[in-house]
């Protein structure tokens, strides 16, 4: 199998990488990667929480889990930029539906132990 590059904007892929690569598969695929990732650190909503409160202590100011995935979200289009690849994407598709969660789901009923 021959790997030629396609470019969209800024963008290069070899083409053995888009195979299959579809907006409804990688949905599937982050779906897939969010219960995986939960079965092994709990609800993302813990950890979310976990990682705002660490950051605030560290920035000295309120981070929200918004802000946490919304932050996490432009690290994986900072790597896309550089080199995209479809692992990054699912996380990007993941993160963006964690950040939609946390503010329209109930997140209220989970909490951090610490």
């Amino acid at each position: 199998m021959s790997k030629k590059n396609t470019t969209l904007g800024a963008i290069h892929m070899d083409t053995t990488e888009q195979n299959g690569f579809t907006a409804k598969t990688l949905l599937e695929e982050a779906a897939a990667t969010l219960d995986e990732r939960g079965l092994d650190y709990g609800h993302p909503a813990v950890n979310i929480r976990r990682i705002a409160d660490l950051w605030a202590s560290y920035f000295g100011r309120e981070i929200d889990p918004l802000d946490v995935c919304l932050c996490m979200a432009l690290v994986k289009i900072s790597r896309i930029v550089e080199t995209p690849n479809r692992d990054s994407f699912v996380d990007l598709v993941s993160y963006a539906a964690l950040a939609g969660e946390s503010v329209i789901g109930d997140w209220d009923r989970f909490r951090v132990n610490n």
